[in-house]
């Protein structure tokens, strides 16, 4: 399921190689949101839309529940740097205000070339969030 979306979306593929998610986590994750969206399948389903659908069981719940551990763990660390004073309530508003952007942009299908354009503003606002702390 990634792997089609990556390949067709330059923007998808820059954000993704820039995160702490795996592939497979991220595609477990995106398969399991689609057959609970279409509520039927449970399981097996998954595993028959997971890419290289060639997996366990076990294997398949194993990386669901690493991504879902991963994703959790991604507002745990905005929690913590926040508490610890590395980032102020203004700048993770910022962040979400980024992905409403994001969203319009996804919903519009960004064109190619505006990609550099769009991971350029990206790239900055999060050196200016990561460069106004002088510890990080």
């Amino acid at each position: 399921m990634i792997k089609d979306l990556i390949e067709n979306d330059p923007l998808l593929a820059s954000l993704f190689e820039k995160s702490l998610f795996t592939q497979v986590q991220i595609d477990c994750l995106l398969v399991n949101k689609s057959v609970l969206l279409d509520g039927e399948g449970g399981l097996p389903e998954m595993i028959r839309r997971k890419d290289g659908n060639n997996v366990s069981k076990g294997a398949f719940v194993r990386s669901l529940k690493q991504g879902k551990d991963n994703f959790k763990g991604v507002f745990y660390s905005l929690i913590l740097l926040s508490y610890l004073g590395f980032m102020s309530d203004r700048e993770i508003k910022s962040i979400f205000r980024l992905t409403d952007v994001l969203d319009n942009l996804r919903e519009n299908e960004v064109m190619e070339e505006r990609v550099d354009d769009v991971l350029n503003v990206i790239n900055e606002a999060i050196d200016r969030l990561t460069d106004t702390n002088e510890m990080i």
